[in-house]
């Protein structure tokens, strides 16, 4: 094979011609070709030529391949599957938080996966916004209507509208450290002297309807409850208290202190460890 048919073959400039090209362009630029070049000469230039020409073909294999661009989708994985749904609304009753925990909820039920499992909703707030909770309310309640059984904890706190939240449940727990707050609706009002009027009627109703809602769930009369709050008093309600009252189902009891297997309790002190006084 001749070098002009391997250059051909490997899409190259035949190394052969270099030397001829350099000559010609020489000539082209308008300086006199004067020197004599011995056949030496162009033997070596004629080599060097056919090693660079080489040496680049080598180059060009052994250069690794760019990484190829992977378009394939990372594959999510799938939610676990539970027996029981757990959310928790640790949080004021307000639309950001109500609106969290709805879109949470409704995404869990409307997954088929889900379908007649229980929830259980882990709350500890200091209330809020009371249309806010009644929103809370009536999405308890259509997981009910969807066949969930729902259960609200009391952890800490369920104070003011996150009381009657507590009671919208099928089961209601509290923690044996936790505490139930009702007090009377608070508002603020201005304008003329008919839209006051028009204001603290709807806020009478609001605080009608909630204690109803108090009411028909436990053991309290509504003239029970406005015995309790009336003129702006705070009722705080204990966990032993609140399941005497019917306000929960269930009070979640302490268990014994497990000792450790040489018998001391976890938080005794460590034999020779020095008392403080």
């Amino acid at each position: 094979m001749s070098c002009l048919e391997g250059a051909a073959q490997k899409d190259q400039a035949p190394p052969c011609l270099l030397f001829q090209r350099i000559a010609y362009a020489v000539q082209k630029k308008g300086y006199p070709m004067h020197f004599t070049i011995s056949k030496s000469k162009v033997l070596i230039a004629l080599l060097i030529a056919i090693f660079m020409s080489f040496a680049s073909v080598a180059m060009a294999q052994d250069t690794p391949d760019a990484p190829k661009k992977d378009d394939t989708k990372t594959e999510q994985k799938a939610e676990p599957d539970l027996p029981v749904g757990v959310f928790y609304f640790y949080d004021g009753v307000d639309n950001e938080g109500v609106l969290k925990i709805t879109k949470d909820l409704d995404k869990w039920s409307e997954n088929t996966k889900n379908d007649g499992k229980p929830v259980r909703i882990v709350l500890c707030s200091p209330g809020g916004n009371v249309i806010v909770a009644f929103a809370l309310i009536d999405e308890v309640t259509n997981l009910r209507r969807q066949g969930h059984n729902v259960t609200i904890a009391d952890y800490g706190m369920a104070a003011s509208a996150a009381g009657f939240i507590l009671q919208s449940a099928d089961t209601r727990i509290i923690g044996a450290n936790s505490w139930i707050l009702i007090h009377e609706i608070s508002s603020s009002a201005d304008g003329k002297l008919g839209s006051l009027y028009d204001q603290l009627k709807f806020t009478a109703g609001l605080q009608d309807q909630f204690i109803g809602i108090l009411s028909s769930r436990s053991h309290l009369t509504v003239a029970q409850i406005h015995d309790h709050i009336d003129n702006g008093r705070d009722w705080w309600i204990p966990a032993s208290e609140a399941l005497k009252l019917g306000l929960v189902d269930r009070v979640e009891a302490v268990p014994a202190f497990k000792p450790l297997a040489d018998g001391t309790l976890p938080n005794a002190p460590l034999p020779n460890a020095p008392v403080k006084h």
